[in-house]
């Protein structure tokens, strides 16, 4: 098959569709027929050309056509084509060529290096066949030279009849005759060398003296024919005339038959070592490869944008820098604990109730030191109207119900009697860490349904109650705002030493606000790594701005092993959102 298309059609498939008695059709992109015609004929419409030769097919049978663009096909041969030195300095190369179509590539290869071949030696005969060209050129006209001398000089002989030169006269013949050939020879160097240098080139100057040399030494030879006699000056010079036309001429066909013969003979100095063979296997990685080396490559970038996020958002690591910024105290700092994250991972696994870290291990760090923030509550509340202590932070996952739980644990077995009250009525899950269920809690006994004694729920820790956030209800602040909600503080204030509420994030929703105004403390949960001060500046204005005194930080989860960094900061998002009952 053959067939040519618009430029606008080039690397564009076509469609050829077989019909009945071998007729065809040919579509566009779109399904239009751009032509139709009969194997063995050649069809021509809207600038396109195809001559099909033969067509066996089935009516209906589709033909995808594709005339690559030259541009398209050296690219595609380039993506596929190596050469390569078969060790240093070995002076063999190595050429290779992948693609789909075994019999397409093998072809291509050999064609390429048969190319290679070729092009070496018309590139060793190129200079032969510039001079060859040069002096088939110039032959016509000295052939005509030649003539025309031979010619003058029988004529002036037969109408003077014989003259003969005499001894003196042909040696200064033969000299004019040597000189005279020598300059012609320079002229058609100086020729041949101007078809590749200009007239500045060192090659081409010093050939330009060699002729000023012997034009100086014609000259001279000149003046020594001037004494001779008119007719031996007249014989002189014609036989002068054909003696360098006949020599010139003959020097020139020599010259050019062995350039004949040498553009004949060349031979170039590259040769093929062997013919190109198909591997018997695919060649390139294997898949296991491939998936390996993509999932190095997906790791190495994933930590990259790890690094760069991190890079760009400058976080607290010490918390010194909170005292300095802010001006507040940090009183407890409290490190990461690996056997609290192994609770944490046990319960989710088992979805059962959860451990405190306070009763499985209470010699961790972690819970040192919370004893040390023990002491620290007491003076703090020493003063206060109320006995109620919050904890709240700036965003999700701080880990505020873990200080809450286990500062209530630690504080219930130094003797105090301690209530935890869940005040997250959005996502409250404190429940869970002591196996109760969430309903009949805050959000009842200010709906009124129940009774302070029915929300009040002993723990398995001596001295230590929970009150639960109940129903999760549509409208968490506005039941904050209640005055049962009020009521509920006081009356639980009278009956237990401390009471320690667990509020939502400051920076997510108001209720942490609210809540302050009825509680004798307040203070804010900050976890090592995770907040620009700005956050935490911002938090700490939102809560002052409600009229809420924040007395001071908890720094949360410090891993004294991490190596302490800071960036730019770049910026920080908040989200907080219901969640189910459970």
């Amino acid at each position: 098959m053959r067939w040519r298309c618009p430029a606008t059609a080039l690397d564009k498939p076509l469609m050829l569709v077989a019909e009945e008695g071998g007729r065809y059709s040919l579509l566009d992109e779109d399904g239009d027929e751009i032509l139709s015609g009969k194997a063995g004929e050649r069809a021509r419409g809207n600038k396109y050309e195809v001559f099909v030769a033969k067509l066996q097919a089935n009516p209906g049978t589709r033909f995808v056509l594709v005339k690559q663009s030259q541009e398209m096909a050296i690219k595609k041969l380039r993506e596929g084509f190596t050469v390569k030195e078969r060790g240093k300095k070995s002076s063999i190369l190595e050429a290779s060529l992948t693609g789909p179509d075994i019999d397409k590539i093998v072809l291509v290869l050999d064609d390429i290096m048969n190319t290679y071949v070729r092009q070496n030696v018309d590139q060793r005969s190129a200079e032969a066949e510039k001079t060859l060209k040069f002096l088939e050129t110039q032959l016509p006209a000295l052939k005509k030279e030649m003539d025309t001398a031979e010619a003058a000089y029988n004529n002036y002989r037969q109408s003077r009849g014989s003259l003969d030169l005499n001894l003196e006269t042909q040696s200064v013949l033969q000299s004019v005759v040597e000189v005279d050939n020598q300059i012609v020879a320079l002229r058609q160097e100086r020729d041949e060398l101007r078809q590749s240098f200009t007239a500045e080139h060192p090659r081409v100057q010093a050939v330009d003296q060699r002729l000023q040399r012997l034009k100086e030494r014609r000259a001279q030879f000149d003046a020594d024919v001037n004494k001779l006699p008119d007719t031996q000056q007249k014989v002189l010079q014609l036989a002068r005339d054909v003696e360098v036309s006949t020599t010139l001429y003959t020097n020139l066909v020599n010259t050019s038959q062995q350039l004949k013969v040498s553009k004949a003979g060349t031979v170039g100095d590259v040769r093929i070592v062997d013919s190109a063979a198909a591997a018997s296997e695919p060649v390139g990685l294997k898949r296991p490869a491939i998936l390996a080396i993509a999932a190095l490559l997906g790791l190495i970038a994933s930590m990259a944008i790890i690094w760069i996020r991190r890079s760009l958002r400058v976080v607290v690591e010490d918390p010194e820098v909170i005292e300095s910024k802010l001006g507040l105290p940090v009183y407890a700092t409290v490190p990461h604990s690996s056997d609290e994250v192994a609770l944490f991972s046990r319960a989710r696994k088992s979805k059962g109730p959860g451990e405190l870290l306070a009763v499985t291990n209470p010699e961790d760090d972690a819970i040192e030191s919370l004893r040390g923030l023990r002491t620290t509550i007491h003076f703090a509340l020493m003063d206060a109207t109320h006995n109620s202590l919050l904890i709240t932070g700036s965003s999700p996952g701080l880990g505020k119900s873990f200080i809450s739980k286990n500062l209530g644990a630690v504080l219930a077995q130094a003797g105090s009697r301690v209530v935890i009250i869940d005040a997250d009525l959005r996502r409250g899950h404190i429940n869970k860490e002591f196996g109760l269920r969430r309903e009949v809690g805050v959000s009842e006994y200010v709906a009124g349904t129940v009774s302070l004694e029915d929300i009040v729920k002993p723990t398995a820790v001596p001295n230590l109650w929970v009150v639960t956030t109940g129903q999760i209800p549509p409208n968490p602040s506005e039941l904050l705002m209640h005055l049962r909600f009020e009521q509920l503080l006081e009356q639980l204030g009278k009956q237990f030493d401390t009471l320690i509420v667990d509020a939502p994030p400051i920076l997510a929703v108001s209720d942490a606000a609210i809540i302050g105004r009825q509680v004798g403390a307040t203070l804010m949960v900050a976890r090592a790594g995770h907040h620009p001060i700005q956050e935490l500046e911002q938090a700490v204005k939102r809560l002052n701005h409600a009229g809420v005194q924040v007395k001071g930080f908890v720094f949360n989860d410090l891993n004294t092993d991490r190596q302490r960094y800071r960036y730019g900061y770049k910026g920080y998002v908040y989200r907080y959102s219901y969640k189910g009952n459970s």
